[in-house]
């Protein structure tokens, strides 16, 4: 019996198939560079909506540029899901709305729910991040405040935990100090508030910072409602005679509202009419 062996064609030399493996080779190559140029195009983007996202941050006095700052966030991890050190500053901003732009109780609500959300994303994928922490225990805090006392006591040891974590991550966020020193003035003494833990917090923040304007603000704010009048005016005169404030804008904001309040405590009788401002040492 005749055995046929039917031939594929002739056996390709040594030079084609060398060939054929650095047309592989280079192919492989393009997808590869190809993934990368898309990777730092990518990266470019998010860095670049970024950086646009912060500066509408810095001038939101400005109508509409807290609005515009979150939708360029969004734009930035959109083009860069996976990095983290964005989703709390979205957070920030729905604080900023929620507490400073808010005209009723129901838009409130509704920034802050946004605020918790992105916060929520922020400290599950940016652990080591203080402000991570911090900004979702603020839309926290606010948003049990707005709720009513029941959500505020259910939610209070969480939120001290977070604060306490952003001072912890970073023992000179300024912010982080004085959201803590919140909680300990708002919060009743019988279930762990402590006003006097509260200027001593506010005392450490003004050592890291003695520029950052919004301390001396909170401050101010709580003499008065311990009916320290001249304390919180020495305060306030102190904040009109800051000259560099840390940041300029939200200076500027806190010296109107420094002599915004002391024209109520004049007008209210509980300053002399002139009492001279302070210009020498630091508030006491």
């Amino acid at each position: 019996m005749k055995i046929r062996v039917y031939s594929a064609g002739p056996t390709p030399s040594l030079s084609t198939v060398l060939k054929l493996a650095l047309l592989i080779c280079l192919g492989l190559a393009a997808t590869v560079n190809i993934r990368a140029e898309s990777d730092l195009t990518a990266r470019f983007h998010s860095r670049y909506y970024e950086n646009i996202a912060d500066q509408l941050y810095l001038t939101r006095e400005i109508p509409k540029n807290i609005e515009l700052a979150i939708d360029y966030y969004k734009k930035a991890i959109a083009a860069e899901p996976e990095r983290p050190g964005i989703h709390w500053k979205i957070t920030r901003c729905y604080w900023v709305l929620a507490t400073k732009r808010s005209v009723s109780k129901e838009e409130r609500l509704k920034h802050l729910r946004e605020g918790i959300r992105f916060g929520k994303i922020a400290i599950n994928t940016d652990t080591s991040n203080s402000n991570a922490f911090l900004w979702h225990a603020l839309v926290h805090g606010d948003n049990a405040l707005v709720k009513g006392v029941m959500n505020t006591i259910y939610m209070r040891t969480q939120i001290r935990e977070w604060l306490e974590k952003a001072v912890q991550l970073n023992p000179k966020n300024v912010n982080a100090i004085l959201g803590l020193a919140g909680w300990y003035y708002h919060i009743p003494e019988f279930l762990g508030g402590d006003k006097a833990k509260t200027f001593q917090l506010i005392e450490q923040a003004e050592k890291v910072d003695p520029l950052y304007t919004a301390i001396y603000i909170q401050k101010a704010q709580y003499l008065i409602s311990e009916k320290k009048y001249d304390q919180a005016a020495a305060v306030l005169n102190h904040v009109l005679h800051v000259e560099t404030p840390r940041l300029r804008n939200d200076g500027a904001e806190d010296k109107a509202t420094s002599q915004q309040l002391l024209d109520m405590l004049k007008t209210e009788g509980h300053l002399t009419s002139d009492q001279t401002p302070l210009t020498g040492s630091s508030p006491g």
